[in-house]
């Protein structure tokens, strides 16, 4: 019998549910198509992963909270994909929310502040930034909810993904649309 299978037998495929929850006012509003949600389901279904539900709500950190909580709330869910809200505009609060929503602190994530204040830096010198200083704006995008299980380079922005677990649950935080 060949025992690579044997972790993974369908039963366990069974037991994956997922949902997706869309942060941001220009989604809810209607400016703005949220393609990363549509693609997102995409690779889920080809990956044989279900998808339970996918959830717009405005950049407010309230319901940001609460949607997390209902998410994890949820029994059947196993893997939670929070897209959006990681920018360094002042509405950009996912990070601050999911912090709250998870009963941790925010902490600077050394090595993405380092690798926006190196970006900020060639920005600046390709005359494209006034100035070469981190504003608070970029300074947010580094704090994110401690314990994190991994935290990804973003190379297309400065906003890390991150990967937490929570209440025998993964929570995925991902930029959203640009």
């Amino acid at each position: 019998m060949d025992h690579s299978m044997q972790a993974f037998d369908g039963s366990r495929l069974a037991r994956m549910l997922s949902s997706i929850v869309a942060v941001g006012d220009e989604l809810v509003g209607g400016f703005t198509l949220d393609t990363n949600s549509h693609w997102l389901a995409e690779r889920l279904r080809l990956l044989g992963h279900p998808l339970k539900r996918v959830t717009a709500i405005r950049d407010r950190p309230a319901e940001i909270v609460e949607q997390v909580r209902r998410e994890l709330a949820d029994p059947e869910l196993t893997h939670i994909f929070c897209c959006g809200g990681l920018g360094p505009t002042p509405d950009d609060r996912t990070f601050a929310s999911l912090a709250e929503a998870l009963g941790r602190p925010l902490i600077v994530w050394e090595e993405t502040r380092a690798r926006i204040e190196r970006r900020v830096k060639r920005m600046h010198e390709a005359g494209l930034l006034d100035s070469p200083e981190l504003t608070e704006g970029n300074l947010r995008m580094a704090r994110i909810p401690s314990e994190p299980k991994q935290v990804f380079k973003n190379r297309r922005g400065m906003a890390p993904g991150v990967v937490y677990e929570q209440d025998g649950k993964s929570i995925f935080v991902l930029p959203g649309v640009p």
